[in-house]
């Protein structure tokens, strides 16, 4: 069989058919101080999952190194992936926030 239109110029620059430059996978990193980690991460990883499961982003958090007084964060994912991530993890910190500030808004179990 052949066929009888030309072959499509190929494009380096040009994202590939069909796919948009939007949806296309990028990372970004956060740092986070070591002691408020632990907010983000949650009670047996329920917190980071739970953001990880609504964002749809892929969130790695890098072990403690000697010495240093933070975490890199990485978030990988479509731009709006990522951006949803940060703004849970941000809202996360504001939860947390709220909570020392207002003893009273605390649960106990």
């Amino acid at each position: 069989m052949s066929s009888s239109f030309p072959p499509l110029p190929v494009c380096a620059l040009c994202p590939a058919a069909g796919l948009d430059a939007s949806n296309q996978a990028s990372t970004h990193e956060l740092t986070i101080p070591n002691d408020l980690i632990g907010c983000i991460i949650g009670r047996q990883g329920t917190k980071i999952n739970e953001i990880r499961q609504m964002s749809g982003a892929q969130i790695k958090i890098a072990n403690a190194m000697e010495g240093s007084s933070e975490r890199q964060i990485t978030i990988t994912g479509t731009p709006a992936n990522i951006s949803l991530a940060q703004y849970l993890i941000n809202a996360r910190f504001r939860d947390v926030a709220a909570m020392w500030n207002d003893p009273s808004s605390m649960t106990t179990s």
